[in-house]
């Protein structure tokens, strides 16, 4: 699976690269969702950080012997809003990986430019290849003809 941090860093490399295994795969989609699910984490920060202080302040207010009734509430709308906000980032999230699982890592730099293995170079060869004297089957064909069943194997 590619690294989210890396595609942050180079995303034009990284579409580039997949474009060489299919000129159809892009990342822009993981972009957009890494972008909006990172802004819907800064909100959850930043409304966990406002819980806080006005917890602090109940606290306060409390000692004083003041009514909190006010704020508590808005405390507890906060919270509201900071489940909210943590299921759709867990939304996100998985849509996110869900898209990652599903992209093919990168081919190298050097590999060249193809749709299928006739577009393939041979860079070497290392002996001959062996030759038989019979003709290749299938295995399904060959578990027909010895009879042979899947769990038997």
């Amino acid at each position: 699976m590619l690294d989210i941090k890396l595609i942050r860093e180079n995303p034009d490399k990284i579409n580039e690269l997949l474009k060489r295994r299919n000129p159809e795969l892009s990342i822009d989609e993981v972009i957009k969702i890494d972008e909006e699910r990172r802004k819907v984490q800064t909100q959850a920060d930043e409304l966990r950080a406002k819980r806080k202080s006005e917890s602090q302040k109940i606290g306060e207010l409390k000692k004083k012997g003041e009514n909190t009734d006010a704020i508590q509430e808005e405390v507890r709308k906060i919270g509201d809003d900071i489940k909210a906000l943590e299921e759709k980032q867990t939304e996100l999230d998985n849509k996110q990986r869900d898209i990652l699982l599903h992209t093919p890592n990168t081919p190298d730099e050097t590999t060249p430019v193809g749709t299928s293995e006739d577009d393939n170079v041979e860079v070497y060869k290392w002996g001959e290849p062996r030759k038989f004297d019979f003709d290749f089957k299938a295995h399904w064909d060959l578990c027909e003809e010895k009879n042979i069943e899947g769990n038997q194997i």
